[in-house]
């Protein structure tokens, strides 16, 4: 086309019978007046909405107040669709916290129902965590400690093994740690516990290991999974964070290498047959040989051996010798040994819990527990809906194996035309046929369905579902009402089904 041709305008015949369009408003009016008496008893407030807003629609339909019409339809479509986002939103919060705790359910053993998510979430909120972070603390646990709650391996029973973890948790988010970083060290406490304990001998005892590692130079998240690897090689947990903390004034950053390494050359000589030339006798703890050792390097060195011939004879590896130099200078000479024992013979057995105490009335405190609290109801909420968002779902499935979403026909231009109040086409076939669903199961399951009138129970029209005109939340509350009573008809009274009370949260932990 040369530049400046002005191009030939493209007409496309459109026919429209007059006639047959006024029939067709008469029948939307119609039908919508049908549909405006749809809902179930005690969903009045909705059904006042959507019938005010269908007489207005009905004047549209007359081709009258067309501006009145737009505005009123785009202000209710605001308002119900927040509503319905929530809805929706709340629902898949609750769900997708469910497929989160796959793991943890299956390491407690326990199935994956909405029961279950409702009850961890329940002990999230007593330890004024989000339920997300619990979830991952429990995977952690579990994967350490889970074996010595339950079975003939437990060392804590149910109750006592909740209030532990709860403690653990709430304590690691009072001082800025993410909950599952104690989760391991909580775990291994557990897992090196000489026989049968109580949620007071524990929690004593990760009180007093996590105030010696919070001492030392190394932050604590960097410590805290170093623990078990020291404790894994004999070493109680008290001695592991002892010395954790003198090695990371000698070693920052490389502290179980440092210990680990020492404990090697020290097991060597002992096999050697030249443990008691480092004071080292059979009986001895890790900590203990760990002392013995810089003891006797230290009267050696005093009655005039040269220490680094010393050192190079018993730890010649580098990473022995910057070990064993650690313990000498920083726990023996620098009063490490001494300090660290203090740390724990000194702090009261009831420490973590009067921190507890101390943090939950801070104003950090009182907030993480609002912030807390607020997941804790959306998930109560989303209980609620999950049922709903689920027979939605079985809908959106079956219409896809339809492929319905790919076609259209007379009754779609319709739902474009409801679109601002009752949501897109998709979303209104998807309403329609998990309603229409949901009525076929309740009549089967011997429901009372006189609420809905007969078009709602038998379909409008061919091509629309119970439930077509509805307000997206409308139509939700509809669906989660027939859920409800095909449930309690049936006497199914299985976990997650059903709309959530007003209760209050759990109370915070108590003191064991």
């Amino acid at each position: 086309m040369s530049t400046g041709q002005t191009p030939p305008e493209l007409t496309i015949p459109i026919g429209m019978n007059l006639d047959e369009v006024k029939k067709d408003l008469a029948k939307l009016k119609e039908l919508l007046a049908q549909a405006g008496q749809a809902g179930v008893a005690g969903f009045d407030d909705a059904k006042k909405s959507a019938s005010g807003f269908l007489d207005v629609l009905g004047e549209f339909a007359t081709h009258q107040g067309y501006q009145v019409v737009k505005d009123a339809a785009w202000a209710m479509a605001g308002a119900f669709d927040e509503a319905y986002q929530h809805i929706r939103g709340v629902a898949r919060e609750f769900t997708q916290l469910q497929q989160a705790m796959t793991q943890v359910a299956a390491l407690q053993g326990r199935s994956n129902s909405d029961k279950f998510t409702r009850e961890q979430a329940d002990l999230a909120v007593q330890a004024s965590l989000k339920a997300d972070e619990w979830t991952k603390f429990q995977e952690q646990f579990q994967s350490y400690g889970g074996a010595f709650i339950e079975g003939p391996n437990a060392k804590l029973n149910g109750d006592d093994a909740t209030k532990y973890q709860q403690y653990v948790a709430e304590f690691a988010k009072a001082r800025g740690l993410n909950p599952s970083e104690a989760a391991q060290l909580a775990g291994g406490l557990l897992q090196f516990q000489e026989g049968p304990t109580d949620a007071s001998t524990m929690i004593d005892r990760f009180g007093k290991v996590f105030k010696t590692l919070e001492r030392a130079p190394t932050p604590v998240p960097q410590l805290l999974p170093q623990m078990t690897r020291v404790m894994a090689q004999g070493a109680s947990p008290e001695e592991a964070s002892r010395m954790l903390a003198i090695m990371s004034e000698a070693m920052p950053g490389e502290e179980e290498t440092g210990v680990t390494n020492v404990l090697k050359a020290i097991r060597n000589a002992r096999l050697g047959g030249r443990g008691a030339e480092l004071g080292v006798t059979k009986g001895m703890t890790p900590m203990q040989q760990v002392q013995a050792a810089a003891a006797a390097i230290q009267e050696r060195v005093a009655a005039g051996e040269d220490q680094d011939a010393l050192m190079a004879e018993y730890f010649p590896d580098i990473r022995e010798y910057r070990g064993m130099s650690g313990f000498l200078n920083r726990g023996l000479r620098g009063g490490g040994f001494e300090r660290t024992g203090a740390y724990q013979a000194e702090t009261p057995s009831d420490w973590v819990s009067t921190e507890l105490d101390a943090w939950e009335a801070s104003d950090g405190g009182r907030r993480a527990r609002l912030q807390a609290e607020e997941q804790w109801r959306r998930i109560i909420n989303g209980q609620g809906q999950a049922a709903g968002e689920e027979a939605m779902q079985r809908a959106r499935n079956a219409l896809l194996a339809e492929d319905r979403f790919g076609t259209a026909g007379p009754s779609d231009a319709i739902r474009g035309l409801l679109s601002p109040i009752a949501g897109s086409r998709d979303d209104q076939l998807v309403r329609e046929r998990a309603i229409q669903d949901a009525l076929a199961q309740a009549q089967a399951a011997g429901v009372d369905v006189s609420g809905f009138s007969a078009a709602e129970r038998n379909g409008l029209l061919p091509g629309m579902g119970a439930g077509f005109g509805q307000s997206a939340y409308a139509g939700n509350e509809m669906l989660v009402k027939l859920l409800e009573e095909i449930r309690d008809n049936t006497a199914r009274t299985g976990p997650g089904a059903g709309r959530p009370l007003n209760v209050q949260p759990p109370n915070p932990r108590t003191r064991p």
